[in-house]
């Protein structure tokens, strides 16, 4: 009789240990509304996920042991799509870094790039692009496709822009401001029906 109560005792202990594990991959602020939507239809439990009425009761009434695999599942598609966000917000940052590449030239302000800073622009610019396309092939970056897509278009008018820019300063020399202007005005207003504004 004691190895009986034994097996049920280490199965009961199993169960919550499994369960416990869970809702510990759950409560990850990497979780959001699409996830908990998610969750619903694997387990076919419908969750109020307002705040002052979610309950532990409530995901343990989803028989989460039942649909374990598909809720790990989705607990580390949620942590993958948060680190392709965070990667997307710093894409988004990197633009700042492009003020300091221009200098001033006689009255004309400040219309001619600097090779030092223009050189790590583009290495950036590059850099971005690959980790951008890497994110376009990636699963998990199926609810910002439409954003990398997006950003994927602004760099590539962006580094196309920088070396139009570069060359007509090369071929023009220092009196270029004009020359830049004109063309880089074009390419931006073209661009800009493409795409959309910046």
């Amino acid at each position: 009789m004691p190895s009986h109560l034994d097996k049920r005792l280490f199965c009961q202990f199993y169960r919550l240990l499994a369960t416990q594990t869970l809702l510990t991959e759950l409560s990850s602020k990497s979780m959001r509304s699409r996830h908990w939507q998610q969750m619903m239809a694997i387990t076919g439990k419908q969750l109020n996920l307002a705040e002052d009425a979610f309950r532990l009761q409530h995901l343990l009434d989803c028989d989460l042991l039942k649909h374990a695999e598909d809720v790990l599942d989705l607990t580390t598609a949620s942590l993958k799509e948060e680190a392709i966000e965070s990667k997307l917000a710093e894409s988004s940052d990197d633009g700042s870094d492009a003020q300091r590449a221009f200098v001033k030239y006689k009255s004309r302000g400040d219309v001619l790039l600097r090779a030092a800073d223009t050189a790590e622009i583009i290495e950036k610019l590059e850099d971005t692009q690959m980790a951008l396309g890497s994110m376009a092939t990636n699963r998990y970056s199926a609810p910002f496709k439409e954003e990398v897509d997006t950003w994927i278009t602004k760099l590539s008018v962006v580094s196309e822009i920088v070396e139009m820019w570069l060359g007509v300063q090369a071929a023009v020399g220092v009196g270029l401001a004009r020359g830049v202007y004109t063309a880089v005005k074009r390419r931006i207003l073209q661009s800009a029906h493409v795409t959309g504004q910046f």
